[in-house]
């Protein structure tokens, strides 16, 4: 769906994260300029975004989902329809898994991981959105966390080190990235990388 410009994106991205529930005027013009009152934050501008939000969906096939009520906006798309939602679904319920031991952790948290693509958010500006940005950034890493934990449990410690280090090049100051990739490299036999790993993250602390 090309949603059009920024402001029309963060309208539909405020009424996406509420899971259909109803959002009131301010707060969406709050997730859209920042500051209400402001340049531009008026309701007007308001009804011309949602209208031109309206126009986007219809052109999707989506005519009539968005509505309006004493003051307040919803948007009528299931979550059962929204990545971010059926992420979190997913994301729950493989941590859950993975906490009781559960091999089936892995099949669910990957599908949850697969939903991604790149940065949440990625071009869009914003207050609210840059929170919105590091809250799901938090729950992604949460859910790779718990995955190459079960995953490695269950034995497949050598099958997932090519990604867990691709992973740990990303972020060099994260103790539990570093903590599952030596991990995984003492149960595949690799002592010596693993120690290696080690040193490498001090080293990387004192600098």
């Amino acid at each position: 769906l090309s949603t059009g410009p920024d402001q029309v994106q963060r309208l539909l991205v405020k009424l996406l994260a509420a899971k259909e529930m109803r959002v009131a005027n301010d707060e969406l013009m709050e997730a859209i300029w920042d500051q209400v009152p402001g340049p531009g934050a008026t309701s007007e501008s308001l009804h011309h975004l949602v209208a031109a939000a309206r126009k986007r969906l219809a052109e999707a096939g989506l005519r009539g989902v968005l509505t309006n009520t004493n003051g307040t906006y919803s948007l009528g798309v299931p979550s059962s329809q929204v990545d971010v939602h059926i992420f979190r679904t997913l994301s729950a319920h493989g941590r859950d898994l993975a906490r009781r031991g559960d091999p089936q952790a892995i099949t669910v948290l990957e599908r949850a991981l697969a939903l991604r693509s790149g940065e949440p958010l990625a071009g869009l500006r914003g207050q609210w959105i840059a929170g919105y940005r590091h809250t799901l950034a938090g729950e992604l890493h949460a859910a790779e966390l718990a995955f190459y934990e079960i995953a490695i449990r269950c034995g497949q410690g050598r099958e997932r080190l090519p990604s867990l280090g691709v992973l740990l090049r990303q972020r060099p100051d994260d103790e539990l990235v570093t903590w599952l990739c030596m991990h995984a490299l003492y149960r595949s036999g690799q002592q010596a990388e693993a120690l290696a790993v080690k040193r490498r993250f001090s080293t990387y602390l004192l600098e």
